[in-house]
């Protein structure tokens, strides 16, 4: 069963511009399960839409032999525009773009020949690549959406806790609402704390189920991140992960993490841009009416997710 995710109303307000709808976010965060939903919803209102996996090898070798190609693996064959005129249009959902050899090239192509006649609606599994691979030329062609692990609101409907969802509502439409509620939604609330909003391990009702989830994001998927993204000394790498888990909210010191895991400053930025491009934490800059302080001054760090913060931490 696919369960709705807030930012779901949003993309689809998006659909019925001709420019790409891009979903970001950190792999298994659920954008796979998004798409679907997006496909179920659009064939139901008997739109023509097209489901295809850049994982599938037969459909990424098409499509780096020529972007028309993708159109032998759907039914339907698209008409060029006619000076932007869209006639009979075709909706293609594409998941894993980032695995084409040139995804701004595919993109670009299918704008530009069929704009307006193809939307794309396409996932990337992080903002890593969509800022490496994803040029200048799909400027004004393109709309990025970024998917982020489950809110607290989102965690209670995918657990099927729908009154305490009501409730929630209800004390943050009146902040001076006593809920009869409020222990079982503190329990709710420091487990969501714990174990964090991934989806698997939200649905997951077994606590060591969940633990085990959360190491096999951490041992399995944060690597694939490091390999695809080509970052030198993965062991390195993998200690700065875990001190920033330990001084999450804390003043992040580039010349002091440099001295701690023995490596150039650099370096340091390097792992810093990955870790924040793949979704898994965020640098927040201190606010000054100097524009130069902002830029210079030490950010702080918080993860996007703390179920992955205390995985790391073996707590």
């Amino acid at each position: 069963m696919l369960i709705q995710r807030s930012l779901l109303p949003a993309i689809e307000n998006h659909l019925s511009d001709k420019r790409h709808t891009i979903i970001t976010g950190a792999r298994q965060v659920g954008k796979t399960s998004l798409l679907k939903l997006i496909f179920q919803k659009l064939k139901a209102e008997g739109q023509q839409v097209f489901q295809l996996t850049l994982e599938d090898s037969r459909v990424l070798r098409s499509i780096n032999e020529h972007p028309d190609q993708v159109f032998e693996h759907v039914p339907i064959l698209p008409k060029p525009a006619q000076g932007g005129d869209a006639d009979s249009r075709l909706i293609l959902l594409i998941d894993e773009v980032q695995y084409a050899a040139d995804p701004t090239h595919f993109l670009k192509f299918l704008y530009d020949k069929y704009e307006g006649n193809v939307k794309v609606v396409a996932t990337g599994s992080s903002a890593f690549y969509i800022d490496r691979k994803f040029t200048d030329s799909l400027a004004g062609r393109k709309r990025v959406f970024q998917l982020y692990p489950l809110s607290m609101e989102e965690y209670l409907g995918f657990r099927g806790n729908d009154e305490l969802l009501q409730e929630l509502a209800f004390i943050q439409q009146r902040p001076s609402y006593v809920s009869p509620s409020m222990a079982a939604l503190k329990s709710v609330f420091y487990e969501y704390l714990t174990f964090g909003g991934y989806p698997a391990v939200a649905l997951e009702p077994d606590f060591s189920e969940k633990k085990m989830l959360l190491n096999e994001l951490k041992n399995a998927y944060v690597k694939r991140d490091i390999a695809e993204s080509g970052v030198s000394m993965e062991a390195k790498f993998f200690l700065l992960f875990q001190l920033l888990a330990d001084q999450t909210g804390n003043l992040v010191n580039r010349n002091e993490l440099s001295k701690t895991i023995q490596v150039d400053t650099k370096t340091v930025d390097n792992y810093l841009y990955v870790l924040e491009k793949c979704y898994h934490v965020h640098l927040l800059k201190p606010f000054f009416r100097n524009l130069q302080k902002e830029l210079t001054k030490m950010p702080k760090v918080y993860f996007n997710d703390l179920g992955l913060r205390n995985a790391l931490l073996n707590r």
